[in-house]
């Protein structure tokens, strides 16, 4: 699974540690954001795809 990329965008901080923990640990390059205007600031810098 090296390489599949994920964006968590989430605003409750202990969740949003939890999940990027866990998907990590599954292998997932994980990048956060805790809103959405943050969310756009990640997204030009890295590839992702809309789900």
């Amino acid at each position: 699974m090296a390489g599949k990329k994920i964006l968590i965008v989430e605003d409750d901080k202990t969740l949003l540690e939890v999940l990027r923990y866990n998907l990590t640990t599954e292998g997932y390059d994980v990048s956060t954001a805790v809103d959405g205007v943050q969310a756009l600031g990640v997204c030009p810098s890295n590839s992702f795809r809309q789900a």
